[in-house]
């Protein structure tokens, strides 16, 4: 009985030491640090308040354009026009990235088809005046160990006109068509 025991305890071990020797296909993650910033908002309007990232949604599609990941951030990870967030992400492996700046909503698509198929309306222009709707994208982007920040540049989605007019040397019945 104690020689089969002792039999069975040699197997085992000899299966555990040939299983270390078998090569196993492991996934190497890495740290990123995802960045999405306005490259040049400041230039497209005066009022300071509309370059601002009031919330973002940072969206991570794999290759096969599945979600691998989605986050929602508001101003405790926004500073300025800048939003930041770090994610492990797996070592020679593509990716493509995407953000949605000012929405006011978390943005959801579980593929990168659905993402590139979403219609955006403006409801209230008012809602508008801390931030415009802005949007970044980043595709097919392979991380190696070279690329612990990825940075993707913002452009607003929609256009601001302003006019400004002093009425108060005209006529009454004068009238202004824009």
């Amino acid at each position: 009985m104690e020689r089969k025991g002792r039999i069975w305890g040699q197997i085992l071990t000899l299966c555990t030491l040939m299983a270390g020797c078998i090569p196993i296909p492991a996934s190497d993650p890495t740290e990123v640090t995802i960045e999405a910033y306005g490259e040049d908002i400041l230039t497209r309007a005066i009022d300071p308040d509309e370059d601002m990232l009031k919330d973002a949604t940072i969206m991570i599609f794999d290759e096969g354009g599945n979600l691998e990941y989605s986050r929602q951030l508001d101003r405790n990870h926004i500073t300025g026009n800048r939003a930041e967030v770090k994610v492990s992400l797996i070592r020679n492996k593509r990716y493509s990235f995407y953000v949605c700046g000012n929405f006011g909503y978390h943005v959801k698509a579980l593929h990168e088809d659905e993402l590139k198929n979403l219609k955006w309306h403006m409801a209230y222009p008012d809602e508008y005046r801390e931030g415009m709707a802005m949007s970044g994208k980043l595709e097919d982007i392979l991380i190696d160990s070279h690329a612990p920040k990825i940075q993707i540049p913002m452009q607003r989605l929609m256009a601001k006109i302003s006019i400004r007019i002093d009425r108060s040397r005209l006529d009454d019945n004068v009238s202004i068509d824009v």
